[in-house]
């Protein structure tokens, strides 16, 4: 089985006039419509994208989080916007916060599901993680991480020591299953970063830290770290072509990236700062969904943490129903869109409701096409139950 290969190495966009650093906040947009319009030309059963900033002139240093993660309590946005560190909010692809710059490479790959081969090789999201999971462990193989591991479900760790060196999540785009993760060639610059990110205690409870800061310094990884010294992006990209051969069965057929490649990227560019602006990464904004409070309401959040975290803003009045409810966080579902759904099901509940919140956010479980690995009703009703109680704690001075 052929995909196609489609590789970047530094410049080929941002070396034309027209581009604008402010620009790459639109990059998860602009990738997935530039997929889209080589799938129409090409017809391919899957395209595969491998990127990195080995001969870019100036570095971009960026922050991507999950298409689900609430930006105002994952990162501090101003700090962002002072540090010229991009926002870009990934679509659909779930997971957490990703720090990227010269030391990150890009391994994104796209394949049209409805295909029946497709279909055998990633029969649902829970196989589609294993055995992407299997593909990377044996590419860093190859890069000289002989002890690497996967971690079911969307990690790669490093030794005894659980140190994680990847991570990679998916979504469902109409009949398309797209993959995105971030590969650390290089030790990341987690200085740089350290004022930037928000993570919260709740990620670390089931690992061996005691701080954010020592999770972050000595429990993440890079392949420079594990081998003494940062492989090119090509050799990343030559580990990857023969991992998927091998673990996949799949040729990867190199595509050459011409001017009307880069002509299609910067007219999209162009079109979506005008049009779009910061729209998409405060797609999930609780300072923006919750910009006016009610009289006779609160506001209150609260974190749950069981395979992945889910974080619950919930609005309560003073009779202690719930007016409305944001869900965000690190973990991954299909369809995205039915998050709206489950939020639906806790308005106009009392906040001591849990065993009927439990029956609703179940049949949203049972319908046909969704999937929520590592996620159990209990996970996103947990969060709504602290937070309803302890904002109705303080709205009635309970």
């Amino acid at each position: 089985m052929k995909w196609l290969l489609f590789y970047m190495d530094g410049d080929e966009i941002d070396r034309d006039p027209r581009y604008r650093l402010e620009y790459e906040k639109h990059y998860a947009l602009v990738f997935t419509q530039y997929l889209i319009h080589l799938y129409g030309k090409y017809k391919p059963l899957g395209i595969v994208h491998i990127s990195g900033q080995d001969r870019k002139k100036i570095p971009t240093y960026a922050v991507t989080i999950g298409h689900f993660q609430d930006v105002d309590t994952e990162i501090d946005y101003e700090a962002c916007k002072r540090k010229n560190v991009t926002v870009i909010r990934r679509v659909g692809v779930g997971g957490g916060t990703i720090i990227g710059g010269p030391w990150l490479a890009q391994h994104i790959f796209v394949c049209d599901w409805s295909r029946e081969e497709n279909k055998k090789l990633f029969p649902d999201l829970d196989t589609a993680f294993g055995k992407i999971g299997q593909l990377t462990v044996r590419a860093y193989q190859y890069l000289g991480v002989k002890d690497a591991w996967y971690k079911h479900i969307g990690d790669v760790k490093v030794g005894l020591e659980n140190r994680k060196i990847t991570g990679f999540g998916f979504t469902t785009i109409a009949n398309f299953l797209m993959m995105n993760q971030g590969i650390n060639m290089g030790k990341p610059d987690l200085d740089y970063f350290i004022d930037v990110i928000r993570v919260p205690e709740e990620k670390i409870k089931d690992k061996p830290y005691k701080t954010i800061e020592e999770y972050l310094y000595a429990g993440m990884t890079s392949i420079e770290e594990e081998i003494g010294r940062r492989p090119s992006i090509d050799e990343v990209k030559d580990a990857l072509i023969r991992a998927y051969k091998e673990v996949l069965d799949v040729e990867l057929v190199e595509l050459e990236f011409g001017e009307e490649d880069r002509n299609f990227w910067l007219d999209l560019y162009e079109k979506m700062e005008k049009e779009i602006g910061d729209k998409q990464i405060f797609m999930v904004s609780s300072s923006r969904r919750f910009s006016s409070i009610p009289e006779g309401c609160t506001l209150n959040f609260a974190r749950y943490k069981g395979r992945k975290l889910v974080a619950a803003h919930v609005l309560v009045n003073k009779d202690g129903i719930i007016q409305d409810v944001m869900l965000s966080g690190d973990f991954f579902c299909k369809p995205s869109e039915y998050i709206g759904r489950i939020e639906e099901c806790f308005r106009g509940l009392p906040v001591e409701a849990k065993d009927l919140m439990v029956e609703r956010v179940r049949k949203i479980f049972s319908l046909n096409g969704w999937e929520a690995p590592m996620l159990s009703p209990e996970d996103f009703v947990k969060p709504v139950v602290e937070a309803g109680l302890k904002a109705l704690k303080k709205v009635s001075n309970r």
